[in-house]
């Protein structure tokens, strides 16, 4: 796919304007109501389906202002970095380089804005809430975690409770590594934990590059990578939220998947998704989009030719038989029982929450609209407005190679916000498939002023939530 021309009629950024503007407004009013009617006990509060509680900064402070100043060059240098590397084709080992260094200085700056650097520590000074909290578990035998976790209960966390035991691996991982390296101490701190969670989380650039090369080429992929560092969602929760370290895991094996069904490789790359499947769900449940997405693909590929869907579907097979093969290996050798676990993070979940989503029909429509919309805004008001656009255009081809990916994606978000398995906040849950909408977006992409409009949208809208909610974990 070329770069995009220099445009001759400005259809396209008006269209976008206009979108922008009704969803803005559709925004403003969601944003402007009590939070939906989905059955929430009453000790919860008000909380919204998007982003959390409301709050203001105000840039009348010196260093407020400072540190907003500081955010808006962080992105404008990062991503012109990104586009100049882009133009003079530079390796892609060194444009991801840049893009990492890129997205660590955005998520950090802008995460700084109101309270400076502490506010990185912030999300995991709560171990009653956080994955932290289950880091002393883990102890000096990591294996009997993993063997006891299922039976753990209200030991855990809050958010480990409904979690694989994968996150707090991660982060007595990455101590431990810290200790190796001379970092000392008898405890994880909010502070060890917050380095190692952004420093990883910046390598999300990476997997959603992949991905974007496999969907879409190397030319698409190389455009995308400037959207990476405005994303609202991306962004907000890049150096906030340990569902930044999730989404490596979750891209990675999203794109394994679509290059397991693109290669005539029946073994390796069929072997390589279920593997990195495996490794993704045993962090977060969210890895269930993969699968989801991938058969997604297939149905959607019927419409285009019978053999396509057939030979999507005996890869999806291997795959899921190779994920199947990783789980048993898990099973026998660290004694990781996964329905177990799946069994314990939904009684959990039931527990804190007090409802499954079908008390009623309203209770369930009010969480599918809500499911969608939190993660269609999270995306981004331009994403989204790009998106419908490849949507029809989708629908009007669906024949077409390029429109397989965008039907696909449509489909997997309409059933998974419909299934109620996810309550809300899908805005920061379901983060890992931003990219795979950034991937649209470029596609949807026809000239130069209209990417550019659509990158400054996004910016724009990151720093107006970040000013002015507040988007906790």
């Amino acid at each position: 796919m070329g770069s995009p021309k220099r445009m001759k009629r400005p259809h396209d950024a008006i269209l976008l304007l206009g979108l922008i503007g009704l969803l803005w407004w559709l925004w403003s009013m969601y944003m402007g109501t009590a939070a939906l009617h989905v059955g929430l006990p009453d000790y919860l509060g008000e909380v919204l389906p998007i982003y959390g509680f409301r709050r203001a900064i105000y840039l009348t402070q010196a260093d407020t202002l400072v540190r907003a100043l500081v955010a808006i060059a962080a992105f404008l240098i990062g991503a012109g970095a990104l586009a100049l590397a882009s133009a003079k084709r530079l390796p892609a080992a060194l444009l991801l380089a840049i893009g990492v260094v890129s997205v660590l200085g955005v998520n950090v700056s802008v995460a700084c804005i109101g309270r400076g650097l502490g506010a990185l520590a912030m999300p995991f000074t709560k171990p009653a809430l956080e994955y932290i909290g289950d880091v002393p578990l883990v102890g000096d035998d990591p294996l009997g975690f993993i063997q006891r976790y299922p039976t753990l209960g209200s030991q855990l966390s809050l958010h480990g409770g409904t979690h694989p035991p994968g996150a707090a691996l991660f982060l007595w991982i990455g101590e431990s590594a810290l200790e190796r390296f001379g970092f000392a101490g008898a405890a994880i701190t909010p502070e060890r934990a917050a380095c190692i969670a952004i420093g990883f989380t910046a390598l999300g650039i990476v997997p959603a590059y992949w991905l974007a090369q496999i969907v879409s080429g190397t030319s698409a992929a190389r455009r995308m990578l400037p959207f990476y560092l405005a994303a609202p969602g991306l962004v907000l929760f890049g150096a906030t939220s340990m569902d930044g370290v999730f989404l490596v895991f979750v891209l990675a094996s999203l794109a394994a998947a679509f290059k397991a069904m693109k290669s005539r490789s029946l073994i390796l790359w069929p072997l390589v998704a279920g593997a990195a499947l495996w490794l993704a769900t045993f962090m977060t449940f969210t890895s269930l989009w993969t699968p989801v997405l991938m058969a997604c693909c297939v149905a959607i590929a019927a419409l285009r030719s019978g053999k396509l869907a057939g030979q999507m579907l005996v890869r999806c097979v291997l795959t899921a038989i190779a994920f199947v093969f990783c789980q048993a290996i898990a099973q026998l050798v660290l004694h990781y029982d996964l329905l177990a676990t799946v069994h314990a993070a939904m009684d959990h979940d039931r527990h804190v929450v007090g409802r499954s989503g079908y008390e009623s029909l309203r209770i369930w429509f009010d969480l599918s609209l809500g499911n969608a919309f939190a993660f269609l805004i999270g995306s981004g008001l331009a994403t989204t407005a790009l998106f419908a656009l490849a949507l029809v255009r989708a629908v009007r081809s669906p024949r077409r190679s390029r429109s397989r990916f965008v039907l696909s994606l449509a489909a997997a978000l309409l059933l998974l916000s419909v299934s109620t398995l996810f309550t809300m906040e899908t805005d920061r849950v379901w983060l890992a498939i931003k990219p795979a909408m950034l991937i649209v977006t470029v596609s949807a992409v026809r000239d130069r002023m209209t990417g550019v409009l659509a990158l400054c949208a996004l910016f724009l809208q990151t720093m107006l939530i970040e000013l002015n909610v507040y988007t906790y974990w």
